[in-house]
């Protein structure tokens, strides 16, 4: 069975930094990622900040705003 990756708060913020400049190649501590678009980008911050809260114990409320 394969390890889970290792993040690090380093690599959300590279990756944070990437999808604010529009690159999509993104250079991690083990070495260097590109993505195919930005969307692929979005996901994989989510991803990370999902493994870093749980390695934390934080909980994230997703709230959906619903108008009539």
């Amino acid at each position: 069975m394969d390890n889970p990756p290792i993040w690090t708060q380093q690599d959300l913020i590279a990756i944070s930094q990437a999808i604010s400049s529009g690159v999509l190649e993104v250079r991690f501590a083990n070495g260097t990622t590109r993505y195919n678009s930005i969307s692929d980008l979005l996901k994989a911050r989510q991803a990370i900040q999902s493994y870093l809260d749980s390695q934390n114990g934080t909980v994230r409320i997703r709230q959906t705003l619903l108008y009539s």
